[in-house]
């Protein structure tokens, strides 16, 4: 995998991964977060703005410990159409958004909960998605 990094946050698009020889690329809003809500929650807002819902599109939320800066075992891996389709719509700083509200460190009972993968299982995650795309993509 190759990722590149946009010159410009203009498009909500902060990664784009590209496998070798798939043309068609990976594009991934990351929502990084230093805390949680009542030490437990995982927050994360997307504007509604600039936010396309693609098949090819993902949110990554990713906790990082403040005190190791190790990210959490846990991050939340979400198809865009289904950040677009669950998440909450509420109204922040005078711009719709969706939310995305889970307990990342137990998720079990989250309605996110089968987005939430492993740390390690990122990569895997991602060749995953393109070898769906090249079933369809050929």
């Amino acid at each position: 995998l190759s990722v590149y990094k946009p010159v410009s946050d203009s498009e909500g698009i902060d990664l784009i991964v590209v496998k070798n020889g798939v043309f068609q690329p990976l594009f991934i809003q990351v929502k990084g977060r230093f805390k949680l809500h009542n030490d437990r929650t995982f927050i994360a807002d997307v504007r509604m703005k600039t936010f396309n819902p693609h098949h090819s599109y993902f949110v990554v939320g990713a906790y990082f410990n403040p005190i190791s800066f190790e990210i959490n075992d846990h991050i939340l891996f979400v198809p865009s159409k289904v950040v677009k389709k669950v998440g909450t719509i509420i109204n922040a700083r005078g711009e719709e958004r969706y939310r995305i509200t889970t307990n990342i460190l137990k998720p079990s009972k989250s309605k996110w909960a089968e987005y939430i993968i492993s740390k390690q299982g990122l990569v895997e995650a991602i060749l995953d998605k393109f070898d769906e795309m090249e079933k369809y993509l050929k």
